[in-house]
């Protein structure tokens, strides 16, 4: 028997243990209120509408809009890679702090894509702090 049909098996339960696993409890997004309010209001305000710094520069972004921005459908891997410091070109000269640093611990399976049906959902491994975020500025959306 080859190297690899040995080590094939292992492999494969080796990968199914990096999956995420469908029992996690899911944030609420009263869990991401708060962590709204703790780091991210000073800048986009109490309801998400943006406001002013008083800097110099561009407005922080109004947070209740990023839906009506993307055609109607809330673009979750957009803010989560700005919100993780992962896309910050996509900021100008925003100075918007990296929250990456602190958004780590437990991971929770979210789809990205924000799909609406589960046979297409693109699962992955985020946060517990970050999806908490994601889901409180979904409830935030204006129509």
């Amino acid at each position: 028997m080859t190297f690899v049909a040995r080590c094939t098996p292992f492999a494969f339960v080796a990968l199914a243990a990096c999956a995420p696993s469908q029992d996690v409890a899911m944030p609420e997004p009263a869990e991401g209120a708060l962590l709204f309010a703790q780091n991210c209001a000073i800048c986009h305000g109490a309801n998400g509408q943006g406001g002013s710094t008083g800097t110099d520069g561009p407005p922080p972004a109004d947070l209740t809009r990023l839906s009506l921005a993307n055609g109607g459908v809330f673009p979750r891997e957009m803010v989560l890679t700005t919100a993780d410091g992962y896309n910050r070109q996509a900021l100008g000269d925003q100075r918007m702090p990296e929250f990456g640093g602190f958004l780590g611990g437990e991971t929770v399976p979210l789809d990205v894509s924000g799909t609406a049906s589960a046979e297409d959902a693109n699962l992955t491994p985020v946060p517990r702090a970050l999806a908490a975020l994601v889901a409180y500025l979904e409830t935030l959306q204006v129509e």
